[in-house]
């Protein structure tokens, strides 16, 4: 059976959910990507020639520099800044235009202080307005090609949280103690809830009247995330009725095979799962959190007899 009402309930029932969660690559929309993870291997390329190719609206303002100034060092930068996973546009396109100017510093440089003359005033100061103008058009117009190089450069990674509980759990002819390594992976949100699929092992010591206790190591059973059952569920700091509270509902199992009788004979308890739920215990609230980022506690619920539970998840 399974019964929802306790702060924790560990039980040994059937369960039959699995499912898993993997990286999106190449990322369909950008902007729906909570977390871009650099994708493994990827290396940033610089275009050839780097400041776009001549005759082009842009190539016709600055080629590749002007007269004695190269821009080819910034363009190639900020091709690579683009192409660097969660890389700001903004700070991209900042750092191009510093480094154009640069350049036109450095091949027109200002007249010593005891010098009356300027005579690289007119080509600094044509360098320095094609540059700008460059770093404007690139600025205004270069989100599509920002998007297009972030995408090539990253994988839409659903945030997840990693940690761990204990739990002891004593129900009459059976008692459940044990330990869980769990993985949380989003799988929807929006700004009031936000909702995970487990994933890990769960590592207990089982044992029923008569028999003997026997350690099982089982592997976390996950739902379709379509109709998902085993969830971690997590409410917003602006949700309404459940600011800053979250509950969640794990389970994993098999065939278990203990001693049991007298004399002593290996007796095997088929499709047994070890289910575990935090949330309201006994008409109380549900756990809450301080950061999102960390969900801790420790609890008993004597309704469920539970004698003991302790978790802490963080997003890494």
């Amino acid at each position: 059976m399974r019964k929802r009402t306790g702060l924790l309930f560990a039980a040994l029932v059937l369960s039959t959910e699995a499912a898993a969660q993997t990286c999106e690559y190449p990322i369909a929309d950008l902007a729906a990507c909570m977390k871009r993870t650099p994708r493994a291997g990827h290396q940033a390329t610089v275009s050839k020639p780097p400041c776009g190719p001549d005759g082009s609206a842009v190539g016709s303002i600055a080629p590749q520099g002007f007269g004695e100034a190269s821009f080819e060092a910034a363009c190639g930068g900020h091709d690579i800044c683009y192409e660097s996973c969660n890389a700001v546009k903004t700070t991209c396109d900042a750092t191009f235009a510093n480094q154009m100017e640069a350049s036109c510093r450095a091949a027109y440089p200002y007249p010593a202080l005891s010098s009356s003359e300027d005579e690289n005033w007119t080509r600094r100061g044509t360098c320095l307005a094609r540059a700008r103008l460059y770093a404007r058009l690139v600025g205004g117009a270069g989100q599509a090609a920002y998007e297009a190089a972030q995408k090539v450069a990253c994988e839409c990674c659903k945030p997840a949280y990693e940690g761990s509980i204990q739990f002891r759990f004593e129900a009459p002819g059976v008692n459940t103690t044990g330990s869980a390594s769990l993985t949380w992976t989003q799988f929807e949100a929006d700004a009031v809830v936000s909702r995970y699929l487990p994933s890990g092992t769960i590592t207990a010591m089982v044992a029923y009247d008569a028999c003997d206790g026997a350690q099982v190591i089982v592997p976390i059973a996950t739902s379709n995330p379509a109709s998902p059952a085993e969830t971690l569920v997590v409410y917003s700091p602006s949700n309404p009725a459940l600011a800053r509270r979250y509950h969640f509902t794990f389970s994993g199992g098999g065939s278990f095979t203990l001693n049991c009788g007298s004399p002593r004979m290996p007796v095997t308890f088929p499709g047994s799962s070890i289910v575990v739920f935090v949330g309201p215990c006994g008409g109380g609230p549900m756990p809450s959190y301080v950061d999102e980022s960390r969900l801790e506690g420790n609890a008993q619920c004597p309704q469920q007899r539970l004698t003991s539970a302790s978790w802490s998840f963080h997003l890494p």
